[in-house]
Parts: C-alpha cells; sequence; structure tokens
C-alpha cells in the first residue's frame, strides 16, 4: 500500500461515521469538533498549510483554526458577501495580497496567510486582535479593539480561538505566532529569498519572521555585529524549498477534493442538547 494510501484510510479512521448536513450549519459547528477530526480534515491541505505558515511567520496551528471558521476546510465556499475558499478571501483582499484565484487552495492560503501575518504585525502580534480584524477589518479593531460592537466578530473570534487551543494541544492561544525552523525538522531543500527592510525592522525581527537563527542571517548577508541593518535594504533569506515526506500531503487536486467531501459526509453533526466546548475567552 502506497502512503498516500496510508494517510488515506488513517484520515478516515479518525472520522465519526455519520451523516451529511448543509455547509453552513458545518462551518457554524466546525470549531465543536474533536481535535483529531480537525486535523483529519485539514490532512489534504497540509503541505500548503505549513508551506504558507513557514513563508509567512505564522503558526499554522492558527491558519487551520481560521480555515475552521471561514469554511470548516470546504475549498468552493463562498459567503453570501462574496468571501471565497477556504480562508474566505473578499475579491479586494485577494487583490491586495496578491492572490489571482481564490478558489486555488494554494493560492487561497498563502494570501490568507500573508493578510494574517499583516494583521498580527499591526497588533503587536495579538492573536486575538488579529482574528477579530481579520473578520471585521482592521479599521473596526483600530477603533473597538476586540470589543467589536456585532455579535458575529465576538462569536467568530471565539470560534477560531476554540479551534486553535484544540489544535495546539490545549495551550493558550495567545502562544507566539512564529513557527522557528530554518534548515531544521522536516525541510529538505532550502531556498532562498530576498527581503526587504520596511521602517524599523532589525535583523531579529527578519530572523525571527521566517524561523533562521540571527547569526545565520547575518553570515548569510555579510552583516557584522551590531546587526545594522536599514530601511530599504534587501536581504537574502532562507525558505523551505521541498518538505520531508510526512509533512507534504501527496495528494493530486482531485484526490485531495474527493478525500475532503468524504471528510465532511462523515463528520458527526453535534446534538443539539450537545455541551459548548468553547473556551470563553475574555478579550
Amino acid at each position: 500500500m502506497s502512503m498516500s494510501a496510508v494517510r488515506r484510510c488513517a484520515t478516515l479512521l479518525l472520522v465519526p461515521a455519520a451523516f451529511a448536513f448543509s455547509s453552513s450549519s458545518a462551518i457554524a459547528a466546525c470549531d465543536q469538533y474533536a481535535p483529531q477530526v480537525l486535523h483529519a480534515l485539514a490532512n489534504p491541505y497540509q503541505y500548503e498549510i505549513v508551506s504558507a505558515a513557514r513563508s509567512n511567520g505564522v503558526n499554522p496551528n492558527l491558519l487551520k483554526a481560521v480555515i475552521t471558521a471561514e469554511s470548516c476546510f470546504r475549498p468552493s465556499a463562498v459567503s453570501n458577501k462574496g468571501a471565497g475558499g477556504l480562508m474566505q478571501l473578499m475579491p479586494a483582499t485577494a487583490r491586495r495580497f496578491g492572490v489571482a484565484n481564490r478558489f486555488d487552495t494554494n493560492e487561497n492560503i498563502h494570501g490568507g496567510a500573508r493578510y494574517l501575518r499583516w494583521l498580527l504585525t499591526r497588533y503587536g502580534g495579538s492573536v486575538p486582535h488579529a482574528v477579530a480584524a481579520y473578520n471585521a477589518g482592521e479599521g473596526r479593531v483600530d477603533m473597538y479593539g476586540t470589543a467589536v460592537p456585532f455579535q458575529e466578530t465576538q462569536m467568530y473570534t471565539r470560534r477560531v480561538l476554540n479551534a486553535y487551543q484544540k489544535l495546539s494541544g490545549g495551550q493558550r492561544a495567545q502562544q507566539p505566532q512564529v513557527i522557528r525552523g530554518g534548515k531544521s525538522g522536516s525541510c529538505e531543500v532550502v531556498t532562498h529569498s530576498l527581503y526587504t527592510i520596511h521602517g524599523n525592522e532589525t535583523l531579529q525581527n527578519v530572523a525571527k519572521r521566517y524561523g533562521m537563527n540571527v547569526r545565520r542571517l547575518a553570515a548569510l548577508n555579510k552583516i557584522s555585529r551590531p546587526y545594522a541593518v536599514e530601511h530599504g535594504q534587501r536581504l537574502r533569506v532562507e525558505v523551505c524549498g521541498r518538505w520531508a515526506e510526512g509533512e507534504q500531503a501527496s495528494h493530486s487536486k482531485s484526490d485531495r477534493s474527493a478525500l475532503a467531501s468524504k471528510i465532511h459526509e462523515r463528520v458527526a453533526k453535534p446534538a443539539a442538547n450537545a455541551k459548548d466546548e468553547r473556551w470563553g475567552f475574555d478579550f
């Protein structure tokens, strides 16, 4: 049996057998699923999620949590306001972050990750602020903080944080967003890209963003202590060009769509009297 077949079987075994239900109810209840189910739903898109997370310095579990609340891992989902794809990008947001096709899973996830990274930077790494802004827009969060006076945004933020905590094994959702990586771990081939310093960014900031050791980044760019950089300076950074087999979901596009459909058809619908598992964060 091939490795991809083993992964498909393992994924389906994690999902409780049940009946299909409507997309809208599935998305609204998606954060209530067990962690194993959420990871199973994310599995067909694991490579894109991990790649986007590492490229943008965002925790992959946070990306999964946003997708949980936005589309419940339905790549063709469209909201009544016109948002589309896994991370429910509006047309203007897609253009802003370089997404040509919102329904291409790779483009959608990378565009959503770039937007989330931008929001995290804007709000000093605060996950609740970034998540609220992802839903309501940064203008409203600039004005109200996380107390945006819309029930939809309050419930959305709670759903994302609930899923994030489950996916992270119960750790607080305010944990650091930047993932460490560089050349270690599951990356088999490291490639190089260029990054332009903006404003008062430091070399340490850039190293943290790309999961690199600051000394390695300094050596790569022939920068001596005290590691001074300036606005507009271009730096070589390391990104992962190929992941180890265990990190990459080797499903074809059609295989992944079929697998996602099977998972959604078999996910149990929460009972009407089921206990609310939201964590009840205070903002």
